[in-house]
């Protein structure tokens, strides 16, 4: 998601205006900044200039993208796609400044950004186009802060440029370039400095700050909706995973099972050969009586002991089929209960979402509904999707349960 805010408080010469970028996002507007993208879809840019393009950011060994990564994993970073890694300053150079000025305003900018955004150890460039229509540096840096609670290093880029920052950017470099330069050199307009203001003016400034407002809540649930979105990606793939190892310790003990069976087979057989047990036939035609004193005529010895042994051998065999019954069993339940953990997990984050969304139903004013609306269809055709991948047994089990909630509910009415 790439995430832009302009500065509109009515104060400003809207000479520079911020964004926040997504790792994936980084990645196309790092290429921009050094021009090293395949395609170049800006017209205003004029090929022939890109030569005087120059980089104020300190020289590191790697790509710009190299360098987000290893600031990220040095500080703590939440592992979602949808964390903004990198935020960005374009400046535009005013035009009250001559030509043999420009170096030294870039620079003055570029030092004033620097402190403002925690050092050099979080800037990833700082590129000067001179190749396009107006000369402007784009200032990347990473949002680094320091967790008020537990007094750490982490990205945040929300905190790093919110709105108080926004409010007061113009006016703290407005005062740093009249420091640098021993002038007002036209960052702030003039009909916009102190003095009175018409009631068109100040409905003008109540209505950029309520734009601005809408901007910020429309930011937030956005990325609520993403957030949502990438826990219940994430259950997919644990689910999934889960369901793989367990199909493959099926597959793994089916087959050492049928293994040990066949070599049962294969010991019977044996055995069989050597007449060492009986078959079923051979026991059915064994023709014993009973002699005078109550023991057995008309069975040899080397028979009796071959019947013993059948007993033996068989009790042993249901044994072993028993022992592989309760195996099989216990991987079957171990599975069952993996699946229904997974099942209750994506129930709850679906809840969750719903809940989320219903808050923001009751809180956002009626002259935002239809943009949410737009975003919760897109959600819902979202979570469509998701429902229909997973497997038809957890469908099932989920329309079951939403079908038997919706009959309770009737019946309540």
């Amino acid at each position: 998601m790439i995430e832009r805010n302009r500065i509109a408080n009515g104060r400003c010469f809207f000479m520079a205006h911020a964004a926040k970028y997504t790792k994936a996002a980084a990645g196309h507007m790092t290429r921009h900044y050094d021009r090293t993208a395949d395609n170049i879809s800006n017209e205003k840019i004029i090929p022939e200039l890109s030569g005087t393009n120059y980089n104020l950011g300190p020289h590191r060994d790697g790509t710009q993208m190299e360098f987000i990564n290893k600031r990220c994993s040095e500080v703590k970073c939440l592992n979602r796609k949808d964390v903004n890694v990198m935020c960005s300053w374009a400046v535009t150079m005013p035009q009250t400044l001559h030509p043999y000025e420009h170096e030294r305003f870039f620079k003055a900018a570029y030092e004033f950004l620097v402190d403002r955004y925690g050092g050099e150890k979080n800037v990833i460039s700082a590129y000067v186009h001179m190749d396009e229509t107006t000369p402007h540096m784009h200032f990347a840096f990473v949002p680094v802060v320091t967790d008020k609670k537990k007094g750490i290093e982490k990205v945040a880029a929300k905190e790093a440029i919110d709105r108080t920052d926004l409010q007061s950017f113009h006016t703290d470099f407005d005062e740093r370039m009249t420091q640098v330069f021993g002038r007002d050199i036209g960052v702030m307009s003039e009909a916009t400095k102190e003095g009175n203001k018409t009631v068109a003016e100040l409905k003008r400034e109540t209505a950029m700050e309520q734009q601005l407002e809408l901007i910020e809540r429309n930011s937030e649930l956005q990325e609520s909706i993403e957030s949502k979105m990438a826990q219940i990606s994430d259950l997919e793939a644990e689910f999934s995973n889960k369901k793989k190892n367990l199909d493959l310790a099926h597959e793994k003990y089916a087959s050492k099972l049928q293994g040990k069976i066949e070599a049962l087979e294969g010991q019977v057989k044996a055995l069989e050969t050597k007449k060492d047990i009986l078959t079923a036939a051979e026991v059915e035609a064994l023709k014993g009586e009973r002699n005078i004193v109550g023991g057995l005529k008309g069975v040899t010895f080397k028979e009796y002991e071959a019947l013993k042994a059948t007993a033996a051998k068989v009790e042993s065999m249901e044994q072993e089929k028993n022992k592989a019954e309760k195996k099989a069993k216990e991987t079957d339940n171990r599975a069952t209960v993996a699946e229904k953990r997974a099942k209750d997990a994506y129930s709850d984050a679906n809840r969750k979402l719903a809940a989320k969304v219903h808050e923001i139903e009751q809180d956002r004013p009626s002259m935002k509904m239809q943009l949410e609306n737009v975003k919760l269809r897109k959600e819902n055709e979202i979570l469509q999707a998701a429902l229909s991948r997973l497997p038809q047994e957890i469908r099932e089990e989920i329309m079951r349960t939403k079908t038997t909630r919706s009959q309770g509910v009737d019946r309540g009415r």
